[in-house]
């Protein structure tokens, strides 16, 4: 027996001859093995390293039941060999977690033809991927016979789940109820797909998009991500959202490095929005006597500033202001310079992170006096949907003020957004305009 084997320290020549030993060992407490010839897979050689090193088996149990269900392999014949591996090393059984994992990987593995061959998962009842970029396709079709845009007509909604949970059976009944929430949110016969391994997505009409903060509040505590995704301007691109995502590399403050140590944004369990709540509460809130531009006084002070040209926070106010108000349908954004300039930039960005075109635009406070003499700087405007934000509203005032001199010329204004909302609701009101904010002072813990 073998059983303290993950304690010793080994020569490469050492421990390929324990390796050897533990398989053959496996391999011959197996003996109701149906076909001796399938027995050996690269899943086996996986599951005595990790035992060996004395590596959580997990992952490769789940690799391991994969590889016994794609050489037709029983559950229950595959649970039984397990169990002969760990009994040829002295030990009980095998811990219920490598049994989940194992079933987990088994059930996947078998059920993958299935997948292909219909337009439905079957654990799900979700659209397969393949239907999903069949219905792509058909949608770029259509749009490319009447000269459209899809991007102009259509949303692709991915939700994300965060971080695989140790037990691999919760994370199933997480993208089972990822599932039901994507289905009641959207029950309309919108094309609904399950893409394992952690992400549910509806393919919605942009008038649709307006359910997404119920979307996201059905989802809480989940910890599950949810982008709405334009559509990009080519089929490959679009079909590029639909394929397996690799993680990207972890994310460190500063330039150069490896990001070691960095916080991983992509896997994080929390949302955007969410985060970007963390961020203001521990760098945004200033607590002491100050006087507002509005001349009024308060005991504390939202500095949003330190949030908008945050390196971390900034791409999160992006990609927060995108979801809020992204049934608007604006081509352009920006407000009254300054608190609203660093805002406009850092939706511009997450818009192209996202393959879509979103321009932005300074409104001064007051004409120049040389050069162009132009009052809003940036792309024209004239006869375009804007969206006029601003950092933090108080009376109204500034973001008004944007509105009025975006409106003298010749813009659309479709909406006003705020991150932090303080007061101004009558002045508001009265512009008659959506409205959105992403955070109230009792969000801040400050009502």
């Amino acid at each position: 027996m073998i059983d303290d084997v993950p304690r010793r320290n080994l020569t490469k020549e050492a421990e390929v001859s324990d390796l050897r030993c533990i398989k053959a060992l496996w391999r011959a407490g197996s003996a109701a093995w149906a076909v001796p010839a399938d027995w050996w897979a690269p899943a086996v050689d996986a599951m005595v390293l990790a035992l060996h090193r004395g590596q959580s088996v997990d992952h490769a149990c789940a690799a391991l039941g994969g590889a016994r269900a794609r050489t037709g392999v029983g559950v229950a014949e595959g649970l039984r060999d397990l169990a002969a591996l760990y009994a040829s090393l002295g030990r009980a059984e095998p811990p219920l977690t490598a049994l989940c994992a194992f079933a987990s990987g088994w059930a996947e593995a078998s059920f993958a033809p299935m997948a292909e061959l219909t337009c439905d998962d079957p654990l799900s009842g979700l659209a397969t991927p393949p239907y999903l970029r069949t219905r792509l396709a058909e949608l770029y079709r259509e749009a490319a016979a009447g000269g459209l845009s899809p991007g102009s007509s259509h949303r692709l909604v991915v939700v994300s789940l965060g971080v695989p949970p140790a037990d691999p059976f919760v994370r199933i009944a997480d993208l089972l109820r990822a599932a039901e929430v994507m289905r009641a949110t959207f029950p309309g016969g919108d094309t609904l797909a399950l893409m394992p391994p952690a992400r549910v997505a509806a393919l919605i009409r942009v008038r649709l998009a307006v359910r997404l903060t119920a979307l996201r509040r059905s989802l809480r505590g989940l910890a599950a991500e949810v982008v709405a995704h334009r559509l990009p301007e080519t089929l490959a691109s679009a079909v590029r959202l639909t394929l397996p995502q690799t993680p990207p590399a972890p994310t460190s403050r500063g330039g150069g490095g490896n990001g070691a140590g960095g916080p991983d944004l992509r896997l994080s369990t929390m949302s955007d929005r969410e985060k970007l709540l963390d961020e203001i509460k521990a760098k945004g809130v200033v607590h002491g006597r100050v006087v507002l531009s509005s001349g009024k006084e308060a005991d504390y002070y939202v500095d949003l500033r330190r949030i908008t040209l945050d390196g971390l926070a900034a791409p999160l106010v992006g990609r927060v202001l995108l979801d809020l108000t992204e049934d608007l349908g604006y081509e352009a954004v920006g407000g009254l310079t300054l608190g609203a300039d660093p805002v406009a930039t850092a939706m511009l960005h997450a818009a192209a992170a996202r393959g879509q075109v979103l321009d932005a635009f300074v409104v001064r406070k007051e004409g120049k006096a040389h050069g162009l003499q132009r009052r809003i700087e940036g792309p024209d405007v004239a006869g375009r949907r804007v969206l006029a934000v601003e950092d933090t509203t108080t009376t109204g005032g500034s973001v008004l003020t944007a509105v009025t001199a975006l409106r003298e010329a010749g813009a659309i204004v479709v909406g006003i957004a705020t991150i932090v909302h303080r007061g101004g609701d009558e002045k508001l009101a009265a512009a008659g305009l959506p409205y959105r904010t992403v955070f109230s002072l009792a969000d801040l813990g400050l009502g």
